[in-house]
Order: C-alpha cells, then structure tokens, then sequence
C-alpha cells in the first residue's frame, strides 16, 4: 500500500522520456495509505507532474525549462478554480523535496508542493529536474461544491504532422485555425504555429507559416491512410477557402 503518488508518477516519466518524450506535464488521482496510532487510514490524494520544456516551441518565443513558478502556478489554478483561500504557508527542505512550500487551511495541510531531490530521482534514472505537488483531495472536495468534470486520457498515441503554406498576410492564424478544426473536428487535438516568415522570396503581400497539427483518435491507433485522408482534407480547405498554397 502506498504512502505517495510520487514514486508511480517518476516511474512513468522515466518511462516516457526513455522514448523520446521529455516534456511532460501530468496528473493522478490515487489513493494513499498510512497508520495513525493503531488505526490503518486511507486519503485520496491529487498528484501533479511537471519536467522538461515548459511550452512548446514557437516562431515568437524562446523555450524555457519547467522551474518552481511552473508548478506553482499549476498549484494556485486548482485552487483559484474552485475559489479556495489558503490561510498560511510554510517553507518545505524535507524528503523527497529539495525545496517546496505546504499551503495550509485553517491549519491543515491541503498541498505541498516544490523541486524533487535529484537523489530519488536519479534512482528512477532520470537526469531531469522534476516538480512535483501533492494536494489532500478529500480536504479539497470538502471545501467546494462546484461540479467536476473529467475527460479520461486515450489510451492511443497521438500523431504529428507538420505542414508549411503560404498565405495572404491579410489572414490571421485564428483564420487558419478555425478552417482546420471545420475541416477535421474528430481527430484534431491541437495545432501549433511553430514558425512565421515574411520575406521578398514569397512576396510582400504574403506571409508563411510553419504549423505542427496533433492527431489523435480515443478509440484505434491511427493509420498514415486516415491520418492522409485528415491532412489532404484539411490542405484543401486551406487552398479553397483561404487561398493558400501549400509548400513541399
């Protein structure tokens, strides 16, 4: 029986970034177990990850590394969402944390939160800095009667495809955007402008963008024949409706 979600949640970030994927943010909701005097008790407890990039790459910004702000700011927007006030705070040097903080309620702890050693990461064979934050979740539900709402992750990998085009400055990426979740809503995850240029080379009047589209299907891994079929779908819509042209 488990005392904290930390150690299954490095073990899955080691799992991930052995292949390749290092920039994580992710969550748990699991239950933990302790002894208090004779009596054996059980909590509910909501774990949050974060490691590696802070933000996907794009034309206008540099990427930083995940740092003590980044989980910070994820603890204060759990709590801001459901309009709860913390009463105190105290500064955290215990294992498993280098540093942190624990946020209190009317002198209960309801999270903690901060930088994991790099000696119990390492033990996971990670080389990354890892933040982590460990809210009391039944302390939480007690103090918000808001309805919660989830949306369970797919089990199926998620799939990039990048594509290039050039396009009247006049037309905005929020333009783009909009054509391509009407052109493919079901499969269509996220879309990302990761470069913008302008230059004689393509005309003065015309600007061209880099983007990155993530394709996702929550019942079946996606082959290239549907993933091709959702691309060309999308590159047409593009040309017809926006006048685009697509580079190769």
């Amino acid at each position: 029986m488990r005392r904290t979600l930390l150690y299954n949640g490095l073990e899955v970030i080691a799992y991930n970034v052995n292949r390749k994927q290092s920039d994580l943010k992710l969550f748990e909701f699991g239950k933990i177990y302790f002894k208090k005097g004779q009596e054996y008790l059980e909590k509910k407890r909501l774990a949050i990850f974060k490691t590696g990039k802070a933000l996907a790459e794009t034309w206008h910004s540099k990427t930083t590394t995940v740092d003590f702000h980044h989980i910070s700011e994820a603890v204060r927007s759990v709590l801001e969402r459901y309009d709860i006030q913390t009463d105190d705070s105290s500064t955290l040097h215990d294992y498993p944390l280098d540093f942190g903080i624990q946020l209190y309620v009317k002198e209960t702890p309801i999270v903690s939160y901060g930088k994991v050693k790099s000696t119990v990461t390492r033990e996971f064979g990670l080389k990354q800095d890892v933040f982590f934050a460990d809210i009391d979740w039944d302390l939480f539900l007690s103090l918000t009667t808001n309805n919660i709402a989830y949306r369970e992750v797919s089990k199926y990998p998620e799939v990039r495809r990048d594509l290039s085009l050039v396009i009247d400055k006049s037309i905005s990426y929020k333009e783009i955007k909009k054509a391509a979740l009407n052109s493919e809503r079901q499969l269509l995850r996220k879309i990302n402008v990761f470069d913008v240029y302008e230059g004689k080379e393509i005309g003065d009047d015309k600007k061209a963008y880099a983007l990155s589209f993530i394709l996702q299907d929550d019942k079946r891994t996606l082959t290239d024949k549907v993933i091709d079929k959702a691309m060309n779908k999308m590159m047409r819509l593009f040309e017809s409706e926006l006048g685009a042209v697509i580079r190769q």
